[in-house]
């Protein structure tokens, strides 16, 4: 499932942008989203971006992008609980090679499993610690049964 505005198609509705962090003209050459896309999210380093806060079912085990730079990008993972409690979860950090290339899956196995009947929502934070990275087509477990 495309996360909301993780196209970055329509700017960022509902992302909360920092640091620097904005679209720009230029898409991933795959077009995974569709084929009239014509934008990415730039993310000069020291920047950040961080989805809305998003359903969360069983079975949603990876988080994927698309993205080109030299940076590499933090993952966290923001999980509100039913409970009312709020838990912040690295996801890793995905580096780039100068190519347009998807990532690597990024695991919410943690979260899954950790807090499957509590958590009620998520949200993804990208954090650009070094370099500048741009990065598209953001995807909350594109492939389920893999």
């Amino acid at each position: 499932m495309l996360t909301p505005g993780g196209s970055f198609e329509d700017g960022t509705p509902s992302w909360k942008l920092s640091g620097g962090a904005k679209v720009i003209s230029g898409n991933d050459p795959y077009f995974i989203h569709s084929k009239s896309d014509r934008k990415s999210l730039y993310m000069p380093a020291g920047s950040s971006a961080s989805t809305p806060t998003m359903c969360f079912a069983a079975g949603d085990w990876h988080l994927r992008f698309v993205g080109t730079g030299s940076g590499q990008l933090r993952v966290t993972v923001t999980v509100n609980s039913l409970l009312g409690l709020v838990s912040i979860l690295d996801g890793g950090t995905v580096s780039g090679n100068g190519t347009w290339q998807p990532s690597p899956k990024v695991g919410l196995l943690l979260t899954n499993v950790g807090g499957l009947l509590t958590t009620q929502a998520i949200s993804i934070r990208l954090t650009a610690t070094s370099g500048a990275s741009q990065v598209d087509d953001v995807y909350l477990d594109p492939f389920k049964d893999t």
